[in-house]
């Protein structure tokens, strides 16, 4: 687990999400990140899934850059509906790693509300 205090005092202070991830999961590969459900999730395991996002909005954005429906030096926005579950920060690190921004819409909203977020 992230003891922030550590991190503060490590000098971390002023790195951003996706260097601060990697930089602990390359240090910590086979101990827990966090606990879901009965299920153990190392930081290895959610580093490699990560990348697997990561690799996915990369693509996604650069379809977009050469359709021309965004420039290259935008930001893609990633709409994650979901509930609470590992995906959801998994993904959010994906994010974070390629560069992308995520807009979490709740599970919660319905028709005339979802319609509006999206």
């Amino acid at each position: 687990m992230i003891n922030l205090k550590t991190v503060a005092q490590k000098g971390f202070r002023f790195m951003n999400v996706k260097s601060l991830f990697e930089r602990v999961a390359r240090k910590n590969r086979d101990r827990p990140c966090f606990f879901f459900e009965g299920k153990t999730y190392t930081y290895g395991d959610v580093h490699n899934e990560a990348l697997r996002y990561a690799k996915l909005y990369t693509h996604y954005k650069n379809k977009m850059v050469a359709e021309g429906r965004m420039g290259p030096e935008d930001q893609l926005a990633v709409g994650l509906y979901m509930d609470n579950c590992p995906e959801f920060i998994i993904a959010s690190f994906g994010a974070a790693i390629s560069g992308a921004v995520i807009i979490g819409v709740n599970t919660g909203f319905r028709k005339d509300t979802l319609t509006a977020v999206v």
